[in-house]
């Protein structure tokens, strides 16, 4: 079935306002609906099974980022509250665990392919301070080779060097 890891509605929302093209419209509203756990409660919600999940490597794949970002988008296009409260929910799980997160190995493919793109569309969105101030530490880390340091990131780069992760790497 479907992976929320692989599933973005981003694309057709900006279609979407481009053109204004119902069916974009109607589809990214699924595929949101998706990141949300549905249709109609038929599936946990992401948030539950990611954010809660007992390990917390499972906090920072990709896909809990892919949920909030869907959330975020479809909160752009709609201006719903379901959308921002769900948002809100994961920006609050993702800032609650920061620093933490830089030391885990998946997390620091997370933070760089995923997490930096989403905290600064919510930034772009709400202007939230603790949204940007996240960004600034981050931006900081790298900047200073904090990053570069964490045991997690050099394991992670030899991890991609030994296979097929450099599309990965780059976000793709």
């Amino acid at each position: 079935g479907p992976n929320i890891g692989h599933t973005w509605c981003e694309g057709l929302v900006n279609y979407y306002f481009i053109t204004g093209d119902r069916r974009a419209y109607d589809v990214a509203l699924e595929v949101g609906e998706y990141s949300l756990g549905a249709p109609a409660g038929t599936v946990q919600s992401y948030f539950d099974k990611y954010a809660r999940h007992e390990n917390p490597v499972h906090h920072f794949s990709r896909s809990p980022s892919n949920a909030y970002r869907n959330c975020l988008k479809c909160y752009e296009m709609t201006g719903e509250k379901r959308w921002k409260d769900e948002a809100m929910r994961w920006r609050s799980h993702f800032l609650d665990h920061s620093p933490h997160y830089l030391q885990m190995q998946p997390a620091t493919f997370h933070v760089t392919t995923y997490l930096v793109r989403t905290l600064a569309l919510d930034y772009h969105i709400f202007g939230d301070k603790r949204v940007g101030e996240e960004l600034v530490r981050i931006a900081r880390s790298f900047e200073t080779g904090d990053f570069a340091r964490q045991p997690a990131w050099t394991a992670f780069l030899d991890q991609v060097k030994a296979g097929s992760g450099r599309l990965h790497l780059l976000g793709l």
